[in-house]
């Protein structure tokens, strides 16, 4: 059988917008910064490689970031989830190349 990448477009391709991919991490730019919405990823869960959990980095204020993430840690409140701490490495890896 054809297998879709879950990461991918309608026809497999990654979108374009992808600006880092490592391991479990993806990390996306959206087009238009809606909502403050300035970075947004997915997390591949390390216990179970078949969850990937949404990461979003909002912008509060001028220099005031939120991240929130999908799993049910970060739902119950824990500040920082493994899953946001990834994404922030990422997005750090990201900063160092340019």
């Amino acid at each position: 059988g054809h297998r879709t990448n879950r990461f991918g477009g309608r026809n497999g391709h990654i979108p374009s917008n992808v600006i880092y991919r490592d391991g479990g991490v993806w990390l996306f730019k959206p087009r238009t910064i809606r909502n403050g919405l300035v970075l947004y990823g997915k997390v591949i869960s390390l216990k179970d490689g078949r969850k990937a959990y949404n990461v979003k980095k909002q912008q509060l204020g001028a220099y005031q970031f939120d991240y929130s993430c999908t799993c049910l840690g970060s739902f119950l409140g824990h500040y920082l989830c493994r899953h946001v701490a990834q994404f922030k490495l990422a997005e750090a890896a990201t900063e160092e190349r340019r």
